[in-house]
């Protein structure tokens, strides 16, 4: 049967440089909006006329978006520089240095985990197997930080608008009666971040 669910205050969680664990980012001034979206190709055919035939999977993207309005600055300074990566772990934002633009982010380690934890997702009321259970949580395996606003003011809290480009990544080790290597947008493993503190 549909009932209602609840998240709860959703905790933001990335993947850095600075650690091997995951590093808490802050809280949005609502919830994170998450949008997958599934391209596909158009395959034509003459028998069809203009209209296409078939659809061609072409895999899918992801894009979140949240307000942050509790954060680390820290950790927010470090994933602001969308270039740094395993050859430039040290770069500020704003700055690129020489060989830094054009830089393969997926390849050089520049996309990192995005984590978003959802606490409510252990009640009982929300893990009723015959309705469908809350996931814990989303964890996206390839995300990239696309363009950032800034919003302040003398008698306002500072705002930053963030969105995430989040791909597939591909796990080479992965084999099937169709060939090797299997790609993933997201799952639902938040375990990186169980019993880490929220600083």
């Amino acid at each position: 049967m549909a009932q209602l669910y609840s998240s709860g205050p959703v905790s933001i969680w990335v993947g850095t440089n600075l650690s091997s664990q995951p590093q808490f980012l802050g809280h949005g001034e609502s919830a994170p909006e998450i949008i997958t979206t599934p391209p596909s190709v158009p395959f034509q055919s003459d028998s069809s006329g203009e209209t296409p035939a078939n659809l061609l999977d072409a895999g899918e993207t992801g894009r979140v978006t949240v307000t942050l309005t509790r954060y680390n600055r820290r950790i927010l300074d470090v994933i602001l520089s969308r270039s740094r990566g395993r050859n430039f772990p040290g770069s500020p934002p704003g700055f690129r240095d020489a060989g830094q633009i054009g830089t393969p982010l997926l390849t050089n380690g520049c996309a990192y985990a995005l984590y978003l934890v959802f606490p409510s997702a252990g009640k009982a009321t929300y893990n009723v197997a015959a309705n469908g259970v809350l996931p814990p949580g989303y964890r996206f395996l390839a995300a990239t930080l696309d363009p950032d606003r800034s919003v302040m003011g003398t008698t306002s809290a500072y705002k930053i608008l963030l969105n995430w480009e989040c791909l597939m990544k591909r796990d080479p080790t992965r084999k099937t009666s169709y060939g090797k290597g299997s790609w993933t947008l997201y799952d639902f493993d938040i375990s990186d971040t169980v019993g880490l503190l929220m600083n």
